[in-house]
């Protein structure tokens, strides 16, 4: 009777630690789309960001994989990176316009771009004082010259 009690305790004891084992879902919460969907969630408290934003982000990111050189993560973090870079200057900025903007520009141009030269003229324009539609203007105007 007692190895039977001792037995229920070790069986409670392996259930209580595998339960506590992270759901598969936090693998997830480290892809790039995660990440860009919990930064620019509307509700900054919210501190889960909803599948219908990460499945946006996605799809912008695959969008952006076939006109840019760069890898989804790169151009993920670099356009986190240049969105806290615009934050520290008090520019408004939302990462899903910065990476539709992106999207746009490129449509603009034949063959593979560079995500980092595009994305670093948005950052000058728009520390300069230059609204987002602005920014996209004058880098379609840029684009079509070349």
């Amino acid at each position: 009777m007692k190895r039977i009690k001792y037995g229920i305790l070790v069986a409670v004891g392996m259930l209580g630690t595998v339960l506590s084992v992270p759901p598969m879902y936090a693998q997830a919460e480290r892809s790039i789309e995660y990440q860009l969907a919990l930064l620019g969630n509307e509700q900054p408290t919210q501190a889960v960001a909803s599948a219908n934003s990460v499945s946006r982000f996605r799809t912008v990111l695959d969008e952006l994989s076939l006109s840019y050189r760069q890898s989804r993560e790169e151009m993920g973090y670099s356009t986190i990176a240049m969105w806290k870079k615009l934050q520290e200057q008090k520019v408004t900025a939302n990462l899903m316009e910065m990476l539709d903007g992106m999207n746009l520009v490129a449509s603009g141009e034949a063959g593979k771009q560079d995500f980092m030269r595009n994305m670093t003229l948005y950052y000058a324009l728009r520390s300069r004082g230059m609204s987002h539609k602005q920014t996209l203007r004058q880098m379609l105007l840029l684009t079509a010259t070349k």
